[in-house]
């Protein structure tokens, strides 16, 4: 009887002890801490993910100045190495002109809602049509970019 007593007040103190894997109390820290909090947890994994679409536009452009490609600035979307004419310009001279530079980075993405009347939708699913040419010989760049961003995340799989 004073065996089972004795394990029964065990259970219970072991029950009412604060645990080591309790959560920390976040009301005191402060927004940056906070932020350097959450950043430093896993994220788990990525479970959809296609390459091409996770990399930034800013990435595909300066991949494009690197390979001679061409912007289509009527249409925000790369082309072959071209002469630049009329519509037609050099991703190098669309990665220095502010205006045109922006409307590409907003034609690959969805940052601007509503962007040239597309609904969000439509701008999500077209953007791989515009973005594409400038990936397409870089397999191995993209996948390096999308692991080194998820590295950054602290997200530990990757299902692609």
């Amino acid at each position: 009887m004073i065996m089972k007593l004795l394990g029964t007040l065990a259970v219970l103190a072991m029950l009412s002890a604060p645990s080591a894997h309790a959560a920390p109390d976040l009301r005191p820290m402060t927004s940056g801490e906070l932020t350097a909090f959450t950043k430093a947890m896993p994220k788990g994994g990525e479970l959809h993910n296609h390459v091409s679409g996770a990399i930034f536009p800013e990435t595909f452009l300066k991949w494009a100045v690197e390979d001679g490609l061409c912007v289509d600035v009527a249409a925000l979307a790369f082309r072959p190495p071209c002469t630049p004419a009329g519509d037609l310009k050099t991703a190098a001279s669309v990665l220095a002109n502010d205006t045109q530079r922006s409307a590409l980075y907003d034609s690959l993405t969805t940052r601007e809602p509503g962007f040239q009347g597309r609904s969000g939708h439509d701008q999500f699913f077209s953007a791989f049509g515009r973005f594409g040419l400038a990936g397409d010989k870089r397999p191995g760049d993209e996948l390096a970019e999308v692991l080194d961003g998820l590295a950054r995340q602290n997200t530990f799989y990757l299902e692609a």
